[in-house]
């Protein structure tokens, strides 16, 4: 299963980027990227650009399904 994550820049330099949580993604799918943009993360590269609005929901979405999860247990 693929699973894609929505993370901020901290760094960018040529075609990579360094994310907030530490993670060096590839920026060949989707170009520059300017610290503090979202980014649509899924192995270690950056398959698209986000909002802050969508960031925001899809970590919201995140948070729930993994409490629900662990809620289970």
């Amino acid at each position: 299963m693929c699973f894609a994550l929505p993370l901020r820049v901290a760094s960018s330099s040529n075609n990579q980027a360094m994310m907030e949580d530490g993670r060096t993604v590839s920026l060949s799918m989707v170009g520059a990227a300017k610290k503090g943009q979202w980014l649509l993360v899924q192995s270690n590269l950056a398959v698209d650009t986000l909002t802050l609005t969508e960031a925001r929901a899809m970590r919201s979405a995140i948070k729930e399904v993994s409490h629900e999860l662990s809620a289970r247990h």
